[in-house]
Parts: structure tokens; C-alpha cells; sequence
């Protein structure tokens, strides 16, 4: 007769199984190990990742450091510098020098860099006086986004020319609320070549002068202001 641990394994009908639950709670402890390990680095991962990017749109959108750093001024001065660009487009394509279709992809990018900007800026005002910039901002956008579409599908921009007229008069609202005279010149010009533009357009009448007053009003009251922005010479 044996004594001991011998008589134990003996009298056990399964000797081994303390040993196998114990490599298998080691696996089960191991793999779980494991899985936690894989996820705390994917959640660093992940975390570092959500830093990186609430940290970019913090310095580049959200915080507004790009428009600190850059200026107010320079912002609009490169909204300014391009609409210069499509009302002189514009213009030729009034006098008969460009195609319709061929500017209207020109008026859609110009209209889509001004919707950017703007709703960058409606999105960041704090107060009233930051929607009111950003609404006139808008103005811009929508008129080129509306050209583009008259543009390219041949529409007769009747409609269109009724928004001129709407963006005329509250133009000179606009005028009216600005304190800098260089501002209120270029608002009263804008606001009539909108004019100028619903009548044509909105009323069917003929201005042989447009052409030549739209390529006017781009160059004086976009490009060399936009430019003179962008160089801090504003």
C-alpha cells in the first residue's frame, strides 16, 4: 500500500488536471494580458492621433491662430486678389472674348474659395459684428457660385439678376456700417456693378459700358487691394 503523494495520484481519477487548469488559466491569463496590452497601444495610438488632429484644427480653424498670424486683412486680401481675377475673366466674357462655359469653371472655384473663407468666418464670430462680415462675404460667394451654374448650363440668369439687385442694396448697408473710406469706396462700387448687372440681367436692358466697368471695378477695388493686403502695404 502506497502513502503519500503516490496514493493521491493513485486514488485521483485525473491526476494531471490540476496541472492543465493551471497551464490554462496561464494562457487565458496571457492571452487577456495580451489583448489589453494591443489595446492600450491602439487606444495611445488612437489618442495621439485625436491630439494630433484637435491640435491642427485648433491652430488652423478653430482657435483662429491662422488669422492671427496672418492678419484679418490678409485673408481678405486673398479672397479680393482672386474675385479680381474672375470679374476681369468675367468682363472679357461679357465683351465677347471668352466663352460662357469657359469661364464658368473659373467663377465655380473662385466662388468656392470665397463660400470657404466666409463660412470659416461664420463659424468662428463671436459676436454680431463677425456674422455681419461673414454675410457679406457670402454675397461674393453665392453671385459666383450662381454665375458659374448660368455659365455652364446656359441659363438666362433672369433669377440671378434679382439677386444682383438684392446684393446691390444691402451693399450699401454695408457701406454704410464701415468706419474705413477705402472700404466704403469699394462697397459703393461693388454695389454698383451689382446694379449694373440687375439690370441687365434682372430687366433684360442693354449697358454697353458693363464689359468695361466690370473689368474696371475688378482691377480697382479687388486686385490692387487684395494685393496690397497680402504685402502688408494695405
Amino acid at each position: 500500500m502506497r502513502n503519500g503523494p503516490e496514493a493521491a495520484r493513485e486514488n485521483d481519477p485525473n491526476p494531471y488536471g490540476k496541472v492543465i487548469n493551471d497551464v490554462t488559466l496561464r494562457r487565458k491569463f496571457v492571452t487577456k494580458s495580451s489583448q489589453r496590452m494591443a489595446a492600450a497601444r491602439t487606444h495611445m495610438a488612437f489618442g495621439h492621433g485625436r491630439r494630433r488632429a484637435r491640435f491642427f484644427l485648433r491652430f488652423f480653424f478653430l482657435d483662429g491662430r491662422l488669422f492671427v498670424h496672418c492678419g484679418v486683412f490678409k485673408m481678405l486680401g486673398v479672397s479680393l486678389f482672386f474675385i479680381g481675377a474672375v470679374l476681369i475673366v468675367n468682363g472679357m466674357g461679357l465683351a465677347g472674348r471668352i466663352e460662357p462655359r469657359d469661364a464658368a469653371p473659373f467663377n465655380l472655384l473662385v466662388g468656392g474659395l470665397a463660400l470657404f473663407v466666409n463660412l470659416l468666418g461664420l463659424y468662428r464670430a463671436d459676436g454680431g459684428s463677425g456674422y455681419f462680415t461673414a454675410a457679406g462675404g457670402l454675397l461674393f460667394a453665392f453671385t459666383y457660385l450662381y454665375a458659374a451654374a448660368v455659365q455652364w448650363y446656359g441659363l438666362k440668369g433672369v433669377a440671378m439678376g434679382w439677386y444682383c439687385g438684392f446684393v446691390a442694396v444691402s451693399a450699401l448697408m454695408f457701406a454704410a456700417m464701415e468706419t474705413d473710406m477705402r472700404m466704403i469706396v469699394m462697397w459703393l462700387l461693388w454695389s454698383s456693378l451689382w446694379l449694373f448687372f440687375f439690370i441687365v440681367q434682372g430687366l433684360g436692358r442693354t449697358l454697353r459700358f458693363l464689359p468695361v466697368y466690370t473689368v474696371f471695378t475688378g482691377i480697382a477695388s479687388c486686385w490692387i487691394p487684395g494685393a496690397l493686403m497680402l504685402l502688408g502695404r494695405w
